[in-house]
C-alpha cells in the first residue's frame, strides 16, 4: 500500500530496488545480528542471550516499528491527499480555462471582426455579463464606420463609469448620428456634469429621453444649479413613461438614479419591480448609492427572477448582517417562493459573516431538494472561511445518514427501471443526474464534521477517469473515515463493485426491495425533486403503467406547469395516443452541473 501514492513511474524502479536490494539484505543483517546476539560470531563474544533475553530485544524493537508504523500511516495519508489534491487542482484550472480565457479571446476577436453583425451580436452578449477585460476592445469601436456600433460602445463603457473616454465621448457629441450623440450627451451629463443647456443650444437635435435624462441629471447634481424638485419631477415622468415606447425613458432614468447624490428610493423601487429586465437590471444597479431598507422588498422579488438573479444577489449581499434575520425568516416560511428560497443561500455566502453561516446550519433540514443542496453547497463554502464557527455534529451525522440512506435507496429505483428502458431514456438520464448530486451533498455533509480539504479531494478523485487517481481517492477514504461510514460508503465509490451488488446492499440495508418498473415509478411520483417528479409521470405514459393512473390526477392541477404538461401527455399516451410523447426538459442546473 506505501507505493499506491507513487507516480507508476517512480513506483516500478523503486520497488524493484526494494525488493531484489534492500529486503535481501536486511534479512541478512538480520540473521547475523540474530547469531552474535545468541552465539557470538566470527570468534567474538555473543550477548548470550536465552529464549526471554531474545524476545526483550524483540519487544523493544517492535516498539520502535511500532511507532515508525504509525508516523509512516500519518504520511502515507498525507502523501496520498496531496496526489488527489493536485489532480483536482489541475482539473479546476483545465475547467476555468476552458470556460474563461476562450471565451473572452472569443469575444474580443469578435468585437474586432469587420462583420458588423457579428460585432453588433457580441455588444448584445455584453449588455447582460461584466466586461471581463474588454473595455480597450470596446474603446477602440468608438470610431467605428457603424453608428450603432458606436453608440452601442459608448453605452457599455459609460455604464462602467469609465472616465478614461472623456474626450472621445465630447468629440461624438458632434456625431453625425442622432443615437451617438444622444449616448454621448448622456455620458457628458451624468460623468463629466455638463450643462445638457448648453449642448442643446451648441449642437442643436437629440433624442427626448436623453434631454430629460440630461436635465434631471445636472438638476439633481450638488451645486447652485440644483434644484431637486424639478429633477424629481423630470425622473417621475420618465418612471412613469408606459409600454415598449416607454422603456428607453425608465432605462435611462434607472442610471440617472445610479449617479446623482440624492436618493429617490420610491422612484428606484419602481423601477427595480419594472417587467423589462433591462431597465429593472439598470435600477438594482443604481442602489450601489443606497443602503435604504424600502428597497429590500423589491430586491427579493428581483432575486426570484432568472435574468435579475446575479445583480439582485450582488445588491442584497450589500446590506450585510441587516438582511441576514429577513433572509432566515424567509428560509423558515412555508409560503415564500421556491424560486426565491433557492436563490437565498448563495446570497449569505457573498454576505459572508459567522451569523450568515450559522442561518445556513439552521435552514439545512428543508423538504425542497434543490434549497437544501444550495444550503449544503454554500454552507461549505463559508465553513471554509469561518472554522470557528461552530457546526451541530449531531444535525450533520443525521443529514448524512439519510442522504446515504437516500441515495442507496436511488439503486433500489434504478434496478427495475435499468431492465425496461433504455440508457438514454430520459427518466435513467435524470435519476443518473439525481444521485450525482447526492453523492456531492454526502460529500459536502463529511466535509463539514471533518477538518481539511481532503474530502473535497476525495470527491473529485472517485469521479476521475483515471484509475489510480480513483485507487488514491479511494484508499484516502479508507484510512481517514470512520469504521461505520466506510463500510456503507466504499461500496457506493469502489469502481470494483457492480451495480447489481449495490443494489442487492441497498436491498439488505434499506429494506422495501423494489422489484417492478411500476414500484420504481411509484417511488420517483413520491419524490421531492419536481424534475425528477415530471420524469416519473412521463414513465407513466411511455412504460404504460396503467396502475398509477390514478397518481397522474393530482399532478394535472399542480402549479408546477413542467408537471401539469406531462401529466396530460401521459394520460393521453394510456389512453392509446401513439404520438411521441415530449420528454421534460431538464433544468439548467442539471444540465449545466453543480458546483
Amino acid at each position: 500500500l506505501l507505493y499506491l501514492p507513487l507516480a507508476p513511474a517512480q513506483r516500478g524502479p523503486v520497488k524493484s530496488a526494494i525488493d531484489i536490494v534492500v529486503s535481501r539484505l536486511a534479512d541478512a543483517v538480520g540473521a547475523v545480528l540474530l547469531g552474535w546476539a545468541t552465539h557470538g560470531f566470527f570468534m567474538l563474544d555473543g550477548l548470550g542471550l536465552g529464549l526471554r533475553g531474545t524476545a526483550a530485544v524483540n519487544l523493544v524493537v517492535i516498539g520502535i516499528w511500532w511507532a515508525v508504523a504509525w508516523r509512516l500511516r500519518r504520511e502515507y495519508v498525507r502523501t496520498i491527499q496531496q496526489s488527489i489534491h493536485r489532480h483536482r487542482m489541475d482539473a479546476e484550472r483545465a475547467s476555468s480555462e476552458q470556460l474563461d480565457h476562450p471565451a473572452i479571446a472569443a469575444l474580443a476577436a469578435t468585437l474586432a471582426s469587420d462583420d458588423a453583425s457579428r460585432v453588433r451580436h457580441a455588444l448584445a452578449a455584453l449588455e447582460s455579463q461584466p466586461l471581463a477585460g474588454l473595455e480597450e476592445a470596446l474603446r477602440s469601436l468608438l470610431g467605428h464606420a457603424d453608428a450603432s456600433i458606436r453608440r452601442g460602445a459608448l453605452s457599455l463603457l459609460s455604464a462602467t463609469g469609465d472616465r478614461t473616454i472623456a474626450a472621445r465621448a465630447t468629440g461624438l457629441l458632434r456625431d453625425p448620428d442622432l443615437g451617438v450623440r444622444t449616448e454621448a450627451l448622456l455620458y457628458v451629463t451624468r460623468e463629466l456634469g455638463a450643462d445638457p443647456l448648453r449642448q442643446l443650444e451648441e449642437l442643436g437635435e437629440f433624442e427626448d429621453f436623453s434631454i430629460r435624462a440630461g436635465l434631471a441629471a445636472f438638476l439633481a447634481s450638488p451645486g447652485h444649479s440644483q434644484n431637486l424638485e424639478a429633477a424629481r419631477l423630470i425622473l417621475e415622468r420618465m418612471v412613469g413613461a408606459s409600454d415598449n415606447a416607454g422603456v428607453e425613458d425608465r432605462r435611462q432614468a434607472a442610471r440617472v438614479l445610479g449617479v446623482v447624490s440624492v436618493p429617490f428610493d420610491d422612484l428606484l423601487t419602481r423601477l427595480i419591480r419594472d417587467p423589462d429586465a433591462p431597465v429593472a437590471r439598470e435600477a438594482i444597479l443604481a442602489t450601489q448609492r443606497t443602503a435604504a431598507p424600502e428597497l429590500i422588498d423589491p430586491l427579493l422579488e428581483a432575486l426570484a427572477r432568472p435574468e435579475l438573479t446575479g445583480a439582485a444577489g450582488a445588491a442584497l449581499a450589500r446590506y450585510g448582517n441587516a438582511i441576514v434575520p429577513e433572509i432566515e425568516r424567509l428560509l423558515q416560511d412555508p409560503d415564500a417562493s421556491a424560486d426565491l428560497k433557492r436563490e437565498l443561500p448563495a446570497v449569505l455566502v457573498r454576505i459572508g459573516t459567522p451569523l450568515a453561516q450559522q442561518v445556513l446550519i439552521d435552514g439545512l433540514l428543508q423538504a425542497d431538494v434543490t434549497l437544501r443542496h444550495r444550503i449544503v453547497t454554500s454552507l461549505n463554502k463559508l465553513h471554509d472561511t469561518h472554522r470557528d464557527v461552530p457546526v451541530d455534529v449531531q444535525l450533520i451525522e443525521l443529514l448524512l445518514a439519510a442522504e446515504i440512506a437516500g441515495h442507496y435507496r436511488s439503486y433500489q429505483v434504478l434496478g427495475p427501471l435499468r431492465t425496461q428502458l433504455k440508457d438514454d431514456d430520459v427518466i435513467l438520464l435524470a435519476l443518473h443526474q439525481t444521485m450525482e448530486q447526492e453523492l456531492e451533498r454526502i460529500f459536502r455533509l463529511m466535509a463539514l464534521i471533518f477538518d481539511g480539504h481532503g474530502l473535497h479531494d476525495a470527491y473529485v478523485g472517485v469521479r476521475s477517469s483515471n484509475q489510480t487517481v480513483r485507487a488514491n481517492a479511494l484508499e484516502f477514504l479508507d484510512n481517514v473515515l470512520k469504521p461505520e461510514l466506510r463500510r456503507v460508503l466504499v461500496p457506493l465509490l469502489d469502481s470494483q463493485v457492480s451495480v447489481d451488488a449495490r443494489i442487492a446492499l441497498a436491498n439488505k440495508l434499506v429494506g422495501a426491495p423494489l422489484e417492478t418498473a411500476e414500484q420504481a415509478v411509484s417511488t420517483l411520483l413520491g419524490s421531492e425533486d419536481g424534475w425528477l417528479r415530471s420524469c416519473a409521470v412521463h414513465a407513466v405514459g411511455s412504460l404504460q403503467l396503467h396502475g398509477l393512473e390514478g397518481e397522474l390526477q393530482r399532478f394535472e392541477t399542480s402549479s408546477d406547469p413542467l408537471l401539469r404538461e406531462a401529466a396530460q401527455a401521459a394520460r393521453q399516451r394510456l389512453a392509446g395516443d401513439t404520438d411521441s410523447m415530449p420528454q421534460p426538459s431538464a433544468p439548467a442546473e442539471m444540465t449545466m452541473g453543480v458546483g
